[in-house]
């Protein structure tokens, strides 16, 4: 039943990303096209006008496609669950819990496309020419010989220097995908058990949610402070910093998760 509510999710939120992700492609591909002919043509008003035109809206697009990443799950999270559509989900055979997991997937999943979606979308911008003085750019300022091999060689050797502080680092930014949308969750499912201006709770629980998070992470930098000995690598301070992050995010999201379960299972208010 979990990959049931998980297919439906998915395709009702592709409904929502997808012309967001085309319109990404396709204004990428349109401002490249019009960067190419305004470097061999002469300059031209008209010209200027429409390349300005395409510019704002693709700029508009990726702006959009920043916000939506988590916003479109989280909208439909509250829609779904904590409207008139509650009495709908509710009566389905599944459990709460398989509820919450498959919108959260769904969510963390387009989240992800989102992000590939605009590395694309960069990726035709500086295509061609315009990736070649990037790449030269760069082998210049890490003093690297001007060839392909070299900068790859160079990417390799600083991998395997810290494999393992980049193996926690991805651990960690998923991790927190899930625990960014999971903070959303809880506020609107805690928010959700007062009778008035509940959106408005919700958003005021989610600040709360944040500010004791900030006192945290002060506590969190405290505490690598006093545990941070001169002769102690600057590696390994870091890969404590972020082993404790992790787990700090992983606690505190599955808190999140159990208590957006529980009021839903026993304490969903749809008046």
């Amino acid at each position: 039943m979990l990959g049931k509510l998980f297919k439906t999710e998915f395709k009702a939120s592709g409904r929502l990303y997808l012309p967001l992700f085309i319109g990404v492609i396709f204004f990428a591909v349109v401002e490249r096209i019009m960067l190419e002919i305004m470097e061999n043509t002469d300059d031209s008003l008209v010209l200027n006008i429409v390349f300005g035109v395409i510019t704002v809206i693709f700029v508009l697009i990726i702006i959009s496609v920043c916000v939506s990443g988590q916003f479109i799950s989280i909208y439909r999270f509250y829609k779904s669950v904590f409207t008139d559509e509650g009495y709908l989900t509710n009566t389905l055979p599944v459990s709460s819990s398989s509820i919450i997991i498959s919108k959260l997937l769904v969510g963390v999943l387009y989240t992800v496309f989102s992000y590939l979606v605009l590395m694309v979308s960069g990726f035709i911008m500086v295509a061609g020419h315009l990736l070649t003085d990037a790449l030269n750019g760069l082998r210049i300022s890490f003093g690297i010989e001007n060839t392909q091999i070299s900068l790859m060689d160079f990417a390799i050797s600083s991998i395997v220097n810290l494999r393992l502080t980049l193996t926690i680092l991805a651990v960690l930014i998923i991790a927190a995908l899930f625990f960014n949308i999971l903070m959303f969750y809880v506020a609107f499912a805690i928010g959700n058990m007062a009778n008035r201006k509940k959106v408005l709770l919700s958003i005021i629980i989610y600040i709360g949610i944040v500010n004791v998070l900030s006192f945290i992470s002060a506590g969190v930098a405290v505490f690598v402070d006093w545990l941070t000995w001169d002769n102690v690598l600057m590696v390994n301070v870091i890969n404590i910093t972020l082993a404790i992050i992790l787990a700090v995010i992983v606690v505190i999201g599955l808190v999140c998760f159990f208590v957006t379960n529980k009021i839903i299972k026993s304490k969903l208010n749809l008046e």
